[in-house]
């Protein structure tokens, strides 16, 4: 989209390898959130075929057996996040513990992505997690703190720590309330880049707000995808797209300028 318009084109015509049918349907559904006419063709050999966009999927829902674990999580002083199904808690928008269900009944991990939860439970066996989470939440806690020293678990999800901080001050983008909401796709592991979502409440309106950083330009796409997932849900008005201040770039801009529903982008600044 960014290359069609800098380029003065009214269409983009998107071809996609006939093995990737995993991804092709979103892809279709994506392209149509533009104000820029655009078509998704399947290509198998050197015939092309259009592309029917994908529904989107409902929301899958926290089982009941998992719930119990919401008290435990939030006690150790992590917050609570439920999406797409799955309990975790999170310090600073980054992940710590998650329940998890492997047919033995539903059970509490800690650590930092799938890897970290596998070693821990490797060293700690039959130690209750409930135990340890709460050292380990304010560990990680100092370790995000704004004036600690560098270290790798500061680094990391630097989008949901956003989505946190918008959440515990929403003045930040100009509203009033705000909550966290899954993004229409689940969220990768902890180093990989994905926009945080959150729901705001401006001037009596309700707005999307996607947190990004860094240089994703795949984030609007998301974004999009997602408020028109969760449109009539929360009856969405808008879109905003969060960036650190560092990081408010023209592409940014100009992508928002090419959404199909009002687009606005907000720097934040840096925590002192």
């Amino acid at each position: 989209m960014l290359l069609a318009s800098r380029a003065g084109s009214p269409s983009v015509r998107v071809l996609v390898r006939s093995d990737l049918d995993a991804e092709i349907g979103i892809t279709a559904r994506r392209a149509r959130l533009w104000r820029v006419p655009a078509t998704v063709e399947r290509l198998v050999g050197s015939v092309a075929a259009p592309v029917t966009p994908a529904a989107h999927r409902a929301e899958a829902t926290l089982p009941e057996s998992h719930e119990q674990f919401a008290a435990v999580i939030a006690e150790s002083g992590a917050q609570v996040v439920s999406e797409h199904g799955v309990l975790t808690g999170e310090v600073d928008g980054l992940e710590v513990c998650r329940v998890v269900d492997d047919g033995d009944g539903p059970r509490l991990e800690v650590g930092v992505g799938s890897h970290d939860r596998e070693a821990f439970q490797m060293l700690h066996g039959e130690t209750p997690a409930a135990d340890s989470l709460t050292r380990i939440v304010a560990s990680v806690a100092a370790l995000r703190a704004p004036d600690a020293d560098p270290h790798p678990l500061n680094r990391l999800a630097p989008e949901r720590q956003l989505r946190q901080r918008i959440i515990a001050a929403p003045s930040l983008v100009g509203a009033a309330t705000a909550f966290g909401i899954p993004g229409v796709l689940p969220a990768p592991g902890p180093g990989h880049l994905a926009p945080a979502h959150l729901v705001v409440q401006r001037n009596d309106e309700h707005v999307l707000v996607a947190c990004t950083t860094g240089t994703d330009l795949g984030a609007m796409a998301d974004a999009l995808d997602t408020f028109d997932w969760h449109r009539d849900r929360y009856e969405l008005t808008s879109l905003v797209v969060a960036v650190p201040v560092r990081n408010q770039l023209r592409a940014i801009d100009e992508l928002a300028s090419l959404a199909g529903v009002p687009a606005t982008v907000v720097g934040v600044p840096d925590r002192m």
